[in-house]
């Protein structure tokens, strides 16, 4: 094959790569890819079809409300069951937690799903930066009548009940796994245990 020929090969082959890489470039981002967690995404859980988008797992009751969770609902059995209950019937729930931070923004996730106490407030367990205008509560504070939820930042999770008082040891991340595993206890999509 003459030089003049294999120039014009390579040319039309190297050209042939780029468009081919562009090509499938588009395809990939259109297309959202091969990753199963990207928007679009379904799975079946507790026999109900949960959607993702824009982030966020969905699925609706029978009367079409929708019920949005953030964690992937199969790998929610994997989390600590946060067992709220010992708080029903209670005047005010405190939850106790620092105020800045990774596990705040758990916590606030937290304190917007769980709608069943007649008031919970933020609270913080001692005294730091963030907590001039938080009232401060421990477990000491825990009456018959006011529950109190500490939330600690930890490696792992670790779940204590004292008498009107749980305290939480967590990483934002478990922390909204169990508030989304709560949510879906509460309306009967798991069974509570």
């Amino acid at each position: 094959m003459p030089k003049k020929d294999r120039k014009k090969m390579y040319t039309v082959l190297l050209g042939l790569f780029f468009i081919g890489t562009m090509v499938l470039s588009i395809l990939g981002f259109s297309g959202g890819g091969i990753d199963p967690n990207v928007q679009g995404s379904e799975t079946t859980y507790g026999g109900r079809k949960f959607a993702q988008t824009e982030g966020r797992w969905i699925t609706y009751l029978e009367d079409e409300t929708p019920i949005t969770i953030a964690v992937n609902p199969d790998q929610l059995q994997s989390y600590e069951n946060l067992d709220l209950s010992i708080f029903e019937g209670r005047q005010k729930v405190y939850l106790s937690a620092p105020p800045t931070g990774d596990l705040a923004q758990a916590v606030a996730y937290l304190k917007s799903r769980i709608n069943q106490f007649k008031a919970t407030v933020l609270s913080c367990e001692k005294d730091s930066l963030g907590c001039e205008n938080l009232p401060l509560k421990t477990c000491k504070d825990a009456t018959k009548e006011i529950g109190v939820v500490i939330i600690r930042e930890g490696s792992t999770t670790k779940l204590e009940k004292e008498p009107n008082c749980l305290i939480i040891e967590t990483t934002f991340i478990d922390l909204v796994g169990m508030t989304d595993k709560l949510v879906l206890e509460s309306i009967g999509i798991i069974e509570r245990k």
